[in-house]
């Protein structure tokens, strides 16, 4: 496994899934992407929906 592959294996283990913490100043986030951060590339679904 390369570098980035772990990375990315690791990241997605601690981010998990869908998640909207209040006390999160990121607000509605899936896979460690926050919603502005979606909407800045073009995804316009529900996050609770979006791939990765």
């Amino acid at each position: 496994m390369n570098a980035f592959d772990s990375a990315t294996k690791h990241t997605l283990g601690i981010e998990g899934d869908f998640s909207d913490d209040p006390a999160d100043s990121g607000g509605a986030t899936k896979w460690g992407i926050t919603e502005s951060v979606a909407r800045a590339f073009g995804y316009s679904g529900r996050m609770q929906n979006m791939s990765v």
